[in-house]
């Protein structure tokens, strides 16, 4: 398997596939890197509960208080949930309050991610066009 780790900035490649392989790497880890930042994966409130950011607050945050901080496309967003155990065990929100900061370098660092996926797409896009080409002559 090919791997963008294993690239240095002398690194002379052998052959289209190996270009072909990185190209698709690259994209799908644009893909990725956009969207963990467009769509931050959901949390349970037990998961929020237990989490290392909980734990290294000081003061501690009560046992009835969870904090959750997460990134959604170009905002800091800070969730305070109001909790109770139920008679069953269960955790119950009884309230959810919530902050949000817009931070400009990370509109910008969506954007930077949707313009180098798009111009990877038109790479390939041209890897593509151009491998057909290329398999048409050779038929002929």
């Amino acid at each position: 398997m090919f791997s963008l780790n294993q690239i240095d900035k002398d690194h002379v490649f052998h052959s289209a596939k190996e270009v072909c392989l990185l190209l698709d790497e690259l994209i799908s880890s644009l893909n990725q890197g956009r969207s963990c930042l467009a769509y931050p994966k959901r949390k349970s409130i037990e998961d929020i509960i237990y989490s290392r950011n909980m734990q290294i607050l000081v003061p501690p945050v009560p046992n009835d208080t969870a904090l959750s901080f997460y990134i959604h496309s170009s905002k800091l967003i800070m969730s305070l949930y109001s909790i109770n155990m139920s008679s069953q065990g269960r955790t119950e929100i009884t309230s959810r309050q919530q902050i949000e900061c817009t931070v400009q370098w990370l509109n910008e660092a969506v954007m930077l991610f949707t313009l180098a996926l798009q111009q990877c797409q038109q790479l390939n896009k041209v890897r593509q066009g151009s491998c057909l080409t290329t398999m048409s002559a050779a038929q002929r």
